[in-house]
């Protein structure tokens, strides 16, 4: 920091002497003073900074025009004080400032973010940001929908809706011996008799097995009264195989009471 130095006048000297004294000092202090005019000097009117705040500027780098930034400045002294501890650098600032210069960077789970958390600011972890999106993005693009009602092709069903429409599909199936077991007239499972009628009322197809003896006919119906012969007996005595599948809601029937043998698969 630069010092201002002056010469005191000797005293008897003569008036020569004084004068070339005196005007080496004021020379010397406008030197110091630099080019200040009365305006410059009248800011400083009414400070009323002390030695140790003014102090703080000591060894600044602050530019005239960096300076300037401030005038006109309406901050308070609460507001200049939030900045009191802070540790960043001019780098750090100045990402916040526009600075559109990218990184690479390998990004991690401990890594952070700065998010506004309902009005305070906070550091986010990356694992956090990550869960979020995820569960963002499979919301997004997803949909639970056990019957698929929807019918979307933007949209991913979940596992469970899956699984759902699957066991549904399965269930209201109509296909011959998908969940069908074989029932037998000689196990006690099913009671059946020659010339009766039967309707299948299952919701789905059965097979019917029945043995005969000789010229016995398998018939259907689909109203109970216009029978048609779908499978013939064997005349002479042999045992006839009929191997029949009825509809739903058909009726069925034998010709006759001579039967060997009666299955379903229902």
């Amino acid at each position: 920091m630069a010092t201002f130095s002056y010469t005191l006048p000797t005293v008897g000297g003569s008036e020569d002497t004084w004068g070339t004294t005196l005007n080496a000092n004021w020379t010397a202090l406008g030197t110091f003073l630099g080019a200040l005019d009365s305006a410059e000097l009248a800011v400083l009117d009414g400070i009323t900074a002390t030695t140790a705040e003014l102090n703080i500027l000591t060894g600044a780098t602050l530019t005239t025009a960096e300076l300037d930034l401030l005038a006109g400045a309406t901050v308070t002294t609460d507001e200049i004080n939030i900045l009191d501890g802070v540790t960043a650098t001019t780098a750090e600032i100045n990402i916040l400032d526009g600075d559109t210069a990218a990184t690479a960077t390998t990004l991690v789970d401990a890594d952070r973010l700065v998010a506004n958390d309902d009005g305070t600011m906070v550091q986010v972890a990356m694992a956090d940001v990550g869960t979020y999106t995820s569960a963002a993005a499979f919301t997004a693009l997803s949909l639970d929908e056990d019957d698929m009602a929807s019918d979307s092709d933007t949209k991913l069903p979940t596992q469970q809706s899956v699984k759902a429409y699957v066991d549904t599909a399965i269930a209201a199936t109509t296909s011959l011996g998908v969940g069908q077991t074989w029932q037998t007239t000689a196990d006690g499972d099913i009671t059946r008799s020659g010339n009766t009628t039967y309707q299948n009322t299952t919701g789905r197809p059965i097979q019917v097995n029945v043995a005969t003896e000789a010229s016995i006919n398998f018939q259907v119906s689909s109203d109970g009264s216009t029978w048609k012969t779908v499978s013939s007996g064997i005349s002479g005595g042999d045992k006839a195989p009929h191997n029949v599948i009825v509809p739903d809601q058909i009726y069925y029937r034998v010709t006759g009471t001579n039967i060997a043998g009666w299955a379903e698969l229902r």
